[in-house]
């Protein structure tokens, strides 16, 4: 009779301890792809700060006289200031498939309180000229990306605009000098699922 007892206290779990179990297994579950998640979001945040320094590096490395007249997403390409896995041809693709705009802002544009739209440049440069800065629009950003994209990349970049406002301008003479403003950023960032994100240097 006492073995019978040991055997059935023995055969295994009752059906209120598999649940717990499985709900620890769901619980733990869903902690390790939130973990994820936020590592994934934080790779590409810092991988396309890594393209955009990096292409901002090679457009002052070509532009030596800082009259950006003639930069577009042809030069870019061609010169390969992006990684090549976003450049198609003449057009530059970022990870989002938002088709990126490279191109000169004028000095007015820089220093003003606004994003200014960028459009690809053309024609010859010469001494009248006041296209002292330049532009590259990053567009499609998904929200959590943007967030974080904006504070790594903000050390390459004089002037940051997100969804048509300025977060960040310490161009030299702004109208309105601003450090980068992380209340602004996520205010910006969050206002949709994908947001265009304007980088301006000098």
């Amino acid at each position: 009779m006492q073995n019978f007892k040991s055997n059935k206290h023995a055969k295994g779990f009752n059906l209120l301890e598999l649940m717990l179990v499985l709900a620890a297994i769901v619980v733990l579950g869903a902690f390790v792809f939130n973990q994820y998640n936020k590592y994934r979001i934080g790779e590409q945040a810092s991988n396309d700060a890594q393209a955009l320094a990096t292409a901002a590096t090679g457009i002052k490395a070509l532009y030596t006289s800082g009259n950006y007249t003639t930069l577009s997403p042809t030069v870019a390409a061609n010169a390969k200031f992006f990684p090549d896995n976003m450049t198609d041809g003449s057009t530059i693709i970022n990870p989002y498939q938002g088709t990126v705009v490279v191109g000169p802002v004028l000095t007015t544009a820089g220093v003003s309180d606004a994003v200014p739209t960028i459009t690809a440049g053309s024609g010859s440069p010469s001494a009248t000229n006041t296209n002292r800065y330049f532009g590259i629009s990053y567009p499609n950003v998904p929200s959590a990306v943007c967030i974080k994209l904006a504070g790594a990349a903000s050390g390459a970049f004089d002037k940051i605009g997100i969804g048509g406002q300025v977060v960040k301008n310490t161009v030299p003479g702004a109208t309105t000098r601003r450090l980068l403003d992380e209340t602004r950023v996520t205010t910006q960032c969050g206002q949709d699922t994908t947001v265009t994100m304007v980088f301006i240097a000098s």
